[in-house]
């Protein structure tokens, strides 16, 4: 566990050009995803009915990160921590449509949910990323991968790929 806001900027940046994986809840710790290496991945796990991916996407496709996202699509999975009063769960549906997604910062903000993460999804896209990670490919891979809940193998990892060769 890093906390980014304890680290000196220098100390920061050493550390993301040693790391392989990143791994972290949707939120602005995730921007150090700009100082890391090339080749290296990013698990972006997004909380219940919150809209957007796409901000750490285009910043890991920039710097070459091979980005991952787990979206929490159950309600029963997000709660709000008792000293943050401005945090909500709108009930948006099991696994929302994109027009009930809401952005972070709003009334209710969601972006302060706590989520229990589904074990078996997320532990096929670390499988997936991890095979990333042994072989990477030439050029440059820009990728966004997801696994649905009901996923139970590898397979059912589905990814947006573009491949930009030397």
């Amino acid at each position: 566990r890093v906390e980014w806001a304890a680290m000196p900027l220098r100390d920061q940046l050493l550390e993301m050009q040693n790391t392989h994986l990143l791994i972290g809840m949707h939120g602005t710790g995730l921007d150090n995803v700009a100082f890391g290496r090339a080749g290296s991945a990013l698990l972006d796990l997004i909380p219940y009915c919150f809209s957007n991916a796409s901000d750490f996407w285009e910043l890991s496709s920039a710097m070459g990160v091979r980005h991952y996202v787990w979206r929490n699509p159950d309600y029963h999975a997000a709660s709000c921590p008792t000293d943050q009063p401005a945090c909500g769960v709108p009930d948006c549906g099991y696994a929302p449509t994109p027009d009930k997604f809401m952005m972070g910062g709003g009334d209710p903000d969601i972006q302060l949910q706590d989520t229990r993460v589904h074990i078996p999804s997320v532990s096929l896209l670390l499988a997936h990323l991890l095979l990333h990670l042994r072989a990477p490919s030439g050029g440059v891979l820009r990728t966004a991968c997801s696994a649905p809940p009901e996923a139970s193998s590898v397979r059912d990892v589905s990814c947006a790929h573009t491949l930009q060769l030397p």
